[in-house]
């Protein structure tokens, strides 16, 4: 999974779970969830100044957007982070789209680690379909083929008789039947 897939994620289940995204601090509910489940390869918050645009949690006041590595490289992971307002208020379902854009870096004595936040656990893998049960081949010799063979052929001549006999009968009963519906036919008045 990408990073702006994984941020793309974790927004959706924000979302999915009615959590409010707007405004700093609900950039933030996805910010610092990116930043925990990336903390394994050094990532971590940017904290900021009391007067610098932000979210405060656990007494620091943190970059809405951002992350970056104990050396300072930042990246910025959200678009229009909190969205857009109007008359100060924001506006639900304009911001936050996930990125993973390289911002150059921040002084590094700005790195916070991150702090556990409950993130999407994925869906264990599925398990692979059973496979098929395949019998083994049965193996044939040659005079099992040719027992079978006899068999058909043997089935397959009882086949022929039976039509045969039935074809006979059905002409029998038309050539006694056929006079006497004749004679019966004739007698009618007319």
């Amino acid at each position: 999974m990408t990073k702006v897939e994984l941020i793309a994620s974790i927004k959706a289940d924000l979302v999915a779970r009615g959590v409010n995204l707007t405004g700093p601090c609900g950039a933030f509910e996805i910010t610092k969830r990116v930043a925990w489940a990336l903390r394994g390869e050094g990532i971590g918050l940017v904290a900021k100044n009391a007067a610098q645009n932000g979210c405060d949690a656990n007494g620091v006041r943190y970059a809405i957007d951002a992350l970056m590595l104990r050396d300072g490289q930042t990246w910025d992971i959200l678009v229009n982070g909190g969205g857009e307002e109007r008359n100060g208020v924001p506006i639900p379902g304009t911001g936050n789209g996930p990125a993973w854009q390289v911002t150059g870096a921040a002084p590094r004595d700005s790195w916070r680690a991150p702090f556990p936040v409950d993130i999407p656990v994925p869906d264990p893998p599925k398990p692979d379909p059973p496979k098929p049960v395949v019998p083994d081949p049965v193996l044939l010799s040659g005079s099992d083929v040719e027992r079978i063979l006899a068999a058909q052929a043997a089935d397959t001549e009882r086949i022929l008789a039976a039509i045969a006999t039935l074809r006979q009968e059905a002409a029998n009963v038309g050539k006694t039947l056929l006079p006497q519906l004749i004679e019966e036919f004739l007698k009618r008045p007319r």
